[in-house]
């Protein structure tokens, strides 16, 4: 125990030990402390079970930030359905990832964004004069982009309901990526 009472970590010890045994559909959990940041990390049986372990967690923890690096469990495999019936089913799934394919969202997260064109970055540089107001920084942000099927897997915005059709932009009528640069 620290001088003003309980250390982060031992606080974090105590909620990942009082979650353990009391959120149904968490099959494990631990947290790793680093500075004023909680990683939370495991597995929970699905994305309702994921979010309520970091609601809860933030509950009983104040953090800095908490990052809910939980994984949610795979579906087990259903046995293989009779080939015409088989033949059915994918014409059906085609036909319904045509018109809207974030409704095959299948809680595994697709591939991460890019520009497609590769790693060409160019910058300049030059120099300022900078004054720190204080000795801290007031608010540090960290921001990410992805794909919003996978920030709804991680809890950051809510899942589209099923019969929302979503259509994909076209910036580029008639190609599927902007042109290379010259």
């Amino acid at each position: 125990m620290g001088l003003f009472g309980k250390s982060l970590e031992e606080k974090t010890a105590e909620a990942v030990k009082s979650l353990r045994g009391t959120i149904k559909g968490l099959k494990s959990l631990d947290a790793v402390v680093e500075g004023k940041t909680v990683t939370l990390t495991g597995e929970a049986a699905d994305l309702e079970t994921k979010g309520k372990v970091m609601a809860e967690f933030n509950k009983l923890v104040e953090t800095e930030n908490t990052l809910n690096k939980i994984r949610i469990a795979q579906a087990p495999v259903a046995a293989a359905p009779a080939p015409a019936a088989a033949d059915a089913q994918s014409a059906d799934r085609a036909s319904a990832e045509a018109v809207a394919p974030s409704q095959s969202f299948t809680g595994v997260p697709l591939a991460k964004l890019g520009t497609g064109h590769g790693r060409t970055e160019s910058s300049s540089a030059r120099q300022v004069s900078f004054v720190r107001a204080t000795t801290e920084p007031a608010q540090v942000l960290a921001v990410q982009y992805d794909r919003y099927e996978n920030l709804a897997a991680l809890g950051v915005v809510p899942q589209r309901p099923a019969h929302v059709a979503r259509q994909a932009p076209r910036p580029f009528p008639g190609m599927r990526f902007v042109p290379d640069p010259r």
